[in-house]
């Protein structure tokens, strides 16, 4: 253990170089199989790779489209409209253009995380 310092009349311990500490480690997040297999896939032509790490960021191009495309030449005001994910993004929605669309505020707000029923989608 080392000590970072007193604070408080304590003394601040470093968890991280403790003596003896466990640490879960987590299983590969890659592709599970033999060798042979990976060999087979990649022989076959399909790609096999990692999934980046999802972003709720949405670009300020994707933004000008889907605004230009749902406000038909009207003004975006942030205080009635809200860019909204037509499928959730905390039920596995992207953040692409297709699944992106100009509500009202108290519309979306309304909606929620709920998946889109089926007036929603057309």
């Amino acid at each position: 253990m080392r000590s970072l310092g007193r604070r408080h009349g304590r003394p601040e311990i470093d968890l991280r170089s403790a003596p003896g500490r466990r640490t879960r480690t987590r299983p590969g997040r890659g592709f599970k199989g033999s060798e042979a297999t990976v060999a087979a896939y990649i022989v076959a032509g399909l790609a096999v790779a990692t999934a980046r790490p999802r972003s709720r960021h949405i670009s300020a191009k994707v933004r000008r489209k889907v605004i230009e495309r749902d406000l038909k030449g009207q003004k975006y005001d942030p205080k009635k409209h809200h860019i909204d994910h037509v499928w959730p993004y905390s039920r596995g929605g992207s953040s692409t253009e297709d699944n992106l669309r100009v509500l009202d505020k108290g519309e979306n707000l309304k909606k929620g995380s709920k998946k889109p029923r089926i007036k929603d989608l057309f």
